[in-house]
């Protein structure tokens, strides 16, 4: 079985972008790359019913399935919800938002943040190259390669964060499959060997 990394459409220039966190959230937001629920840090209202995001001003007008971001999270719609709900088997919490166009019209569509609770130490340390965070030493800053131990992964995990780096969503291939058969727009799945390529000599 293949595994790859979650990632974003930056080929599109049609699409739109979410680059900024909404001021009231915007200290916190790191908070839902830890695969923990928002009540989990006993504060539940840290992330309120209607807080609104606006697209970015210098990127397109399009809003995709999976909306490009620089957050590492999964900005999805009511259909990429619905298909994640129904063909994951995974533990998502989902968080309503409102998003705002570049004329300051919030839209109609409905448009989540994807917080995946589940996640798995599987890398083999052995094979992959990789630097350790400097702050954070349970986490790996940057992947050179990446390779799974896939002795490690249950027979029903298709997409879960990777425990040495909670930023990084992997997801197996026949749930990937699946979101490229709805059509959903905004991702994009390479193949696990070139993930950190840029970083190689």
């Amino acid at each position: 079985m293949f595994y790859y990394p979650w990632g974003q459409d930056e080929d599109d220039d049609s699409l739109a972008w979410i680059e900024k966190h909404p001021d009231e959230i915007r200290k916190k937001i790191y908070r839902l790359n830890k695969g923990m629920s928002v009540n989990h840090w006993n504060q539940g209202d840290w992330f309120p019913d209607d807080i609104i995001y606006d697209i970015s001003p210098d990127k397109g007008i399009k809003m995709a399935d999976a909306v490009p971001n620089y957050s590492s999270l999964l900005f999805v719609s009511e259909c990429l919800k619905c298909l994640l709900e129904k063909e994951s088997d995974a533990n998502f919490e989902f968080l309503r938002i409102g998003v705002r166009n570049k004329k300051g019209h919030t839209i109609k569509e409905d448009y989540f943040i994807a917080n995946l609770l589940d996640s798995v130490e599987c890398v083999d340390k052995g094979k992959s190259d990789f630097r350790m965070d400097s702050i954070i030493k349970s986490q790996v800053d940057i992947f050179k390669l990446l390779v799974l131990d896939e002795s490690k992964l249950e027979k029903n995990i298709k997409i879960f964060r990777l425990k040495e780096k909670m930023n990084l969503i992997i997801i197996r291939e026949d749930l990937a499959q699946k979101i490229k058969d709805e059509g959903c727009t905004g991702v994009a799945f390479s193949n696990l060997d070139e993930y950190g390529i840029r970083y190689r000599d």
